[in-house]
Order: structure tokens, then C-alpha cells, then sequence
């Protein structure tokens, strides 16, 4: 009923090493760019939205792309797991950064 239930952050983060991820980052909107150390990277933020049909323990969050027909993973993170019950939402807001070719 609008509560916020849970609060999780995670920065262990795996992606796919293959175009299909370039193409992927390249499909959402830029926000803007930041410099950190001597690097230049591109900010690039996503909301993504998941109601379960069922209880259930959700152990990581992840971007798929579909290009292909079937899921494919692109960004998987860990977040040492949480509970959610039958008509919760999930609201995960990632933050991609992406390293700015020089």
C-alpha cells in the first residue's frame, strides 16, 4: 500500500563483455557525464519495475535484453538477497557509468 519495505545498494556488479551491451547503453537516455580520477565516463540511469506473482528470495537484480527473443543478461548485481511477498513491487533504479573513449 505504498510503504517502502526495503532499502538495498550494491556495487558488485557483472556484465556481458560483447557488443550487445555497448548497444544496450546505448538504447538509454544520457544523463550527463562526470569525471572521476583522470577518467571520463558517461552517466546513464534506468528504473526497472517487477511485481512477483508469488513469495519468493530475489538474490540479485539484473538488465536483460531481448534482441535475440530470449533473455539475455546484460547487468546482474548482487545484493545478498531479500524477501518479497505476492504483490509487492520491486523498484530497482540503476546508475550505469561508462568509460568515455579519449
Amino acid at each position: 500500500h505504498g510503504t517502502l519495505i526495503s532499502v538495498t545498494e550494491s556495487n558488485s556488479i557483472k556484465y556481458l563483455s560483447h557488443p550487445l551491451t555497448d548497444e544496450y547503453l546505448d538504447s538509454i537516455p544520457l544523463k550527463g557525464t562526470m569525471l572521476i580520477g583522470e577518467n571520463m565516463y558517461e552517466k546513464r540511469e534506468i528504473m526497472t519495475k517487477y511485481t512477483p506473482e508469488e513469495d519468493t528470495f530475489i538474490g540479485s537484480t539484473r538488465l536483460v535484453s531481448n534482441k535475440f527473443g530470449d533473455n539475455i543478461i546484460v547487468f546482474s548485481t548482487l545484493n545478498h538477497g531479500y524477501t518479497v511477498e505476492r504483490g509487492d513491487t520491486v523498484t530497482a533504479l540503476w546508475t550505469l557509468l561508462r568509460i568515455v573513449d579519449t
